[in-house]
C-alpha cells in the first residue's frame, strides 16, 4: 500500500470512531505525538487509551486537506506522508475546528511514528 492509502485508512478509522481498526494501524511499539495531549503516548496500550478519550467528544472527526498531501517512498521499508488536516469535535455543544499538520511514519504498512500540532496562529 502506498503511504497515501494508509493515511486513508486512518482518517475512516477515526471518522469511524473504529478503535480496534485505529490501533491496529499502529505497531506495537509506535510513537504517538498528539494534537490534544501533552505526553507522548508510546505502544499499544497508550495510543489506544489517546483514541478512546477522542471518540469520546461529541462529532469528533478529522478531514484531509488533499492538496496538501506529501508522500516519501524510497521503494524500501519506509515511507512518510506528511500534510494537514483539521480535526473538529463540540466543545461546550458547538462544533470546533483545529486546523493541524500531521506526518506520518510507516514501517511493514505499520505506524510507528505519528506526529500532529495544531498550525501556529490557530
Amino acid at each position: 500500500m502506498t503511504a497515501k492509502e494508509l493515511l486513508n485508512l486512518w482518517v475512516a478509522a477515526l471518522n469511524n470512531h473504529n478503535l480496534k481498526e485505529i490501533v491496529d494501524l499502529y505497531n506495537l511499539n509506535a510513537n504517538l505525538v498528539t494534537t490534544f495531549s501533552d505526553k507522548i503516548h508510546h505502544g499499544e496500550n497508550e495510543i489506544e487509551g489517546y483514541f478512546d478519550n477522542v471518540f469520546k467528544k461529541p462529532r469528533s472527526g478529522v478531514a484531509l486537506d488533499d492538496d496538501s498531501i506529501f508522500e516519501y517512498d524510497n521503494g524500501e521499508e519506509i515511507r512518510t506522508v506528511c500534510g494537514y488536516y483539521t480535526f473538529q469535535f463540540e466543545v461546550d455543544g458547538e462544533l470546533q475546528t483545529f486546523p493541524s499538520r500531521y506526518t506520518f511514519v510507516y514501517s511493514e504498512d505499520k505506524i510507528v511514528n505519528h506526529h500532529s500540532s495544531m498550525l501556529p496562529g490557530m
